[in-house]
Parts: structure tokens; C-alpha cells; sequence
């Protein structure tokens, strides 16, 4: 396979596509659109769980929690000893 010319590239979600790339997409555009709609919908459970451990761990913080403080429990809460 020879090296792609950047110039003739195509800019698809962040993913440089070659036009014998873009091709074979649309050749199996269904096929295609059912993956990336895959990956998406994980995606979006990938950042709804992050947000709510970003908020459990806001939650757990406090208002007047010291940043320098040591933890009082483990990820799992678990008390430290």
C-alpha cells in the first residue's frame, strides 16, 4: 500500500481518510454508520459515568474539605488506617 498524499485527504472526526478510504466508507456506509453510532452511544455512557464519579467525588469533598488534607477513604470507601 503506498503512503497517502496528504493533499488529497479528507478530515472525517478527527481521522485523516485517504480517498480509497473514504471509498471503501462509502461502499459500506450502513455497515459503517451502525459501528460509529456504536461507538458513540459507549462514548456517551463513558461520560455519563465520568461525570458522576466527578460529582460523587465533588459530593464526598464538601464544601469546606482542605485540598491538602489526606483522604479519609479509599475510591471504593474503604476508611484508610
Amino acid at each position: 500500500m503506498s503512503e497517502p498524499n496528504p493533499s488529497s485527504t479528507v478530515t472525517l472526526a478527527e481521522c485523516k481518510v485517504t480517498p480509497e478510504q473514504m471509498a471503501m466508507i462509502q461502499e459500506n456506509q450502513q455497515a459503517f454508520l451502525s459501528i460509529f453510532k456504536q461507538m458513540l452511544a459507549e462514548q456517551a455512557k463513558t461520560n455519563e459515568l465520568l461525570a458522576s464519579f466527578l460529582q460523587a467525588l465533588a459530593d464526598d469533598q464538601g464544601d469546606d474539605a482542605d485540598p491538602d488534607a489526606e483522604p479519609r477513604t479509599y475510591l471504593d470507601g474503604t476508611p484508610c488506617r
